[in-house]
């Protein structure tokens, strides 16, 4: 706004100096001057001064549309922040259809601009931008699940900046640590068939992993994060570089350590334990883990676009990564996470983790038990601390006080985030190609947006 007024006053000072001028020559004329120099040079400068004027008026009309457009715009966002309400003006929808995002919309909302969701679908779209531009974030792709359906799938932005590749809602992501989800749910399944026993010691089915002096932890506590293993002691053992081939090769970089407290005493977060997990589901099935996951989790779901990721391979869509290095967006450094992939090395695009995360509101994977005994409660420890921790998911609260099962991902050269409010049915799905941005906070307020809906839909009419 300090902007468009500063390109008011400026076009207003350049039509009152050439005004000035004309008016000086009309002087001359009136004093006798009206040799033909000075009528030429009065011609000249009253055309400049129409020409000047016509000018300022047009690109002021223009300028003065969009401040009025901005300052609505702006008011609705506040009123929406303080409330906590669905904003469905008509204004707000045409301000993000003429912001001219760089957006791919879904289908599902290329539907009439008079509609409800389409009027909490141009809210996202201005949050989205809004997000973006305050940090500086090269990429997103969003997507909202409610009742089973895509209610808003948003692409905004450049997948690679260096060629101008806009973003699309089919490019994938690295998800960090929402891997985690999809091997918890893998294993939940093998327990539900009976393959394996997770209060086992994970080294009755992977002997080759040493027995503890502080105790052997069980299979259980390694998808709880109460085994004693320990996470990263830097980032720089997050940008590891070294290609291990198989998930038993990536156990024997850490195999060796002691653990850090006695398993199940404490909680600890652990992209190791995962690792070790992996193993363990590799072991008890003799399948190797990339294939068990196709098997157990891609195909049923028709996950065609997830994978494990690898560096060197051509994989269609990978966005590029990035990262902020004293306030430049840079290239990221080479990251190889072949040791523990079921922690932390999946790419995905969000269309695909939306589907994920919906087939625990359907249990088209696990039975309702399951899910909501294991995978969504909190665990208790020895101490009586509550942990809001369960298999693989976490259990967070928004500003508003509402319950969401979710996972993040902190990558390097990207963000991520997956949130599922089971009471609403509604799943939030959201990956940037910048890392150290919070799409957390971003997810959680689109997630609140959704929440409303219905009650503001029927207030609406």
């Amino acid at each position: 706004l300090m902007w468009v007024n500063k390109v008011l006053r400026t076009l207003k000072a350049k039509s009152i100096n050439t005004c000035s001028a004309a008016k000086s020559i009309n002087t001359c004329s009136s004093a006798g001057s009206t040799g033909p120099s000075c009528r030429l040079v009065g011609t000249v400068v009253l055309v400049g001064c129409g020409i000047g004027y016509m000018s300022y008026k047009r690109e002021k009309r223009a300028v003065d549309k969009a401040l009025n457009d901005l300052t609505n715009e702006v008011a609705q966002l506040k009123e929406t922040a303080r409330s906590g309400n669905l904003v469905s003006s008509k204004k707000v929808t045409q301000a993000a259809q003429e912001s001219k995002l760089p957006t791919e919309r879904a289908q599902v909302t290329q539907k009439s601009q008079d509609t409800p969701e389409n009027h909490l679908a141009a809210c996202c779209d201005v949050e989205l931008q809004k997000f973006m531009d305050t940090n500086g974030v090269p990429g997103m792709v969003v997507v909202v699940m409610k009742d089973g359906k895509i209610v808003w799938r948003e692409a905004a932005g450049k997948s690679d900046i260096e060629n101008n590749v806009p973003m699309t809602v089919d490019h994938v992501f690295r998800i960090a640590s929402i891997s985690k989800l999809l091997t918890a749910t893998a294993l939940c399944k093998l327990v539900e068939k009976g393959v394996l026993d997770w209060d086992q010691p994970a080294r009755h089915y992977f002997p080759e992993y040493p027995e503890k002096e502080k105790g052997n932890p069980t299979v259980y506590q390694l998808a709880v994060h109460t085994s004693g293993l320990r996470h990263y002691l830097n980032n720089r053992e997050k940008k590891i570089h070294e290609h291990y081939d198989t998930v038993a090769k990536g156990v024997e970089k850490f195999s060796h350590e002691e653990l850090v407290h006695e398993p199940g005493s404490a909680y600890l977060y652990s992209s190791q334990g995962y690792a070790l997990l992996s193993a363990v589901l590799e072991s008890a099935t003799n399948i190797k883990f990339d294939k068990l996951m196709i098997q157990e989790i891609f195909q049923p779901l028709k996950m065609h676009s997830t994978r494990v990721e690898d560096y060197h391979q051509i994989i269609p869509h990978r966005t590029r990564q990035y990262s902020r290095v004293s306030g430049v967006i840079r290239n990221c450094v080479y990251s190889d996470k072949s040791w523990t992939v079921a922690g932390e090395g999946y790419l995905s695009n969000m269309t695909d983790l939306a589907v994920f995360g919906n087939s625990f509101l359907t249990n088209e994977l696990l039975s309702k038990s399951m899910i909501e005994k294991y995978m969504w409660s909190p665990q208790i420890l020895p101490s009586g601390k509550r942990v809001n921790q369960g298999v693989g998911f976490r259990i967070e609260k928004d500003s508003a006080g509402n319950w969401w099962m979710g996972h993040g991902g902190d990558a390097v050269g990207g963000k991520s985030h997956l949130l599922i409010s089971p009471k609403d049915k509604i799943v939030v799905v959201a990956a940037s190609n910048l890392s150290s941005v919070d799409v957390k906070s971003f997810s959680l307020k689109i997630g609140q947006y959704w929440k409303g809906f219905e009650e503001n839909d029927r207030k609406d009419e």
